[in-house]
């Protein structure tokens, strides 16, 4: 299984879209991992594998993880805290060793999970020969020596194997095509989530590719992605947080969703709104080779992997309502605590904080057992406040 599973991972970040970011600079950067994939090797190693799978390979106890929106990291932390007493039954049921986590595994584990939700799920060549036509594709492109030729055939992305190729064509050629689809009064077509994806499945199985050499784009990186963002002139109409441009949405607020796919008919769908505006302010149209495009979708990827920063007011009424007080702070100057004091434990970053919990869980569910105190559930907004709350009791 492991040997599937490290098959299974390998393939998907190079067919996909892999990321290995460099040490590059900049205010954002803190926020962007360095290296994504690293979890991999805590999700095999602490026996995560025996009871989830990813995209069908691994354990069939607890749900697939390669299928499922998993949100951000405060949203994982908050879904990983609910499921603790289940995940510890499902230990004791297969006698498997609990294992420990670090900080840094706690880190990696959560951005591996996060960066799952990357990845598209099988696509479909029938459903994309369908959208091909439905979707007018046909009436300018060949694909399989059957379609229009008012555009190029699209038989060479038989080989060209991650969605960056596809996405940069669109936007690249987007101002010609919009053009030329109002000159031959073609509706321009919308995309849905998947519907590109599908329509490269398509291409794929009935392309008349004449090269057997497979294409791939280089490893994204989030860091040159966020610099692309800036010197492609993006920031001129989109922010970021609240910084940059006011023409357009601000993409922190503007949930993408998370795969590849989403960013991909986001940036379609808006391109004929994006083009004219551009031109009107005076902006240059930014062109983009795969390899950019990449770095640049992996960028947009990450926005949601932050979250907005928790309420420590707020976290500490939790941590009374949710009865967090009575074993992790003291009743009175110096007293005795049931669990660890909280203020003395010395937790300085949101990944220790999860690793503690994760680590204890077992010995905390047992005490809420003998004190007939239901075990609490967070979402994310609640997470985020709870640990910024206990991240205040140890500063100064």
């Amino acid at each position: 299984m492991r040997r599937e599973f490290a098959v299974l991972l390998t393939v998907l970040a190079v067919t996909v879209l892999s990321l290995a970011p460099s040490a590059r600079g900049g205010e954002e950067r803190t926020i962007l991992p360095i290296r994504p994939l690293e979890g991999q090797d805590s999700f095999i190693q602490k026996l995560c594998i025996q009871c989830h799978s990813i995209q069908g390979v691994g354990g069939k106890t607890g749900p697939d993880l390669g299928e499922i929106w998993l949100g951000s990291f405060m949203d994982i932390t908050a879904k990983l805290w609910n499921h603790f007493p289940r995940m510890n039954e499902a230990f004791r049921k297969a006698k498997l060793p609990r294992p420990s986590l670090s900080a840094d595994e706690a880190q990696q584990l959560i951005t591996f999970l996060y960066f799952l939700n990357y990845f598209d799920k099988t696509a479909s060549a029938e459903v994309g020969e369908k959208l091909f036509r439905e979707k007018n594709c046909i009436r300018c492109h060949a694909v399989g020596g059957k379609g229009g030729a008012v555009g190029p055939a699209l038989d060479a992305y038989q080989g060209r194997y991650a969605a960056p190729f596809i996405t940069a064509a669109l936007w690249n050629k987007g101002p010609k095509m919009m053009q030329t689809m109002l000159d031959k009064k073609v509706p321009r077509p919308g995309f849905e989530e998947r519907d590109v994806v599908d329509i490269l499945a398509f291409i794929r199985v009935k392309g008349l590719y004449e090269h057997t050499t497979r294409q791939y784009v280089p490893p994204g990186d989030p860091g040159h992605g966020q610099e692309l963002f800036r010197d492609k002139n993006c920031v001129h109409c989109h922010s970021i947080a609240g910084k940059g441009g006011a023409l357009a949405p601000d993409l922190a607020k503007r949930s993408l969703k998370g795969r590849l796919s989403y960013i991909l008919s986001h940036l379609w769908n808006h391109g004929s709104r994006m083009w004219p505006l551009m031109e009107k302010e005076g902006i240059k149209f930014p062109q983009f080779t795969p390899t950019e495009m990449s770095d640049l979708m992996t960028y947009l990827y990450f926005l949601e992997f932050q979250d907005p920063p928790g309420s420590a007011a707020r976290g500490k009424v939790l941590f009374a309502e949710k009865r967090c007080a009575l074993c992790h702070l003291p009743a009175t100057a110096g007293a005795q605590t049931v669990g660890p004091n909280l203020a003395r434990v010395g937790l300085d970053s949101r990944a220790k904080v999860v690793a503690e919990m994760w680590n204890h869980s077992p010995a905390i569910e047992a005490r809420m057992g003998e004190g007939r105190i239901r075990w609490p559930l967070f979402d994310k907004k609640e997470m985020g406040d709870l640990i910024e709350y206990i991240l205040s009791l140890s500063r100064p």
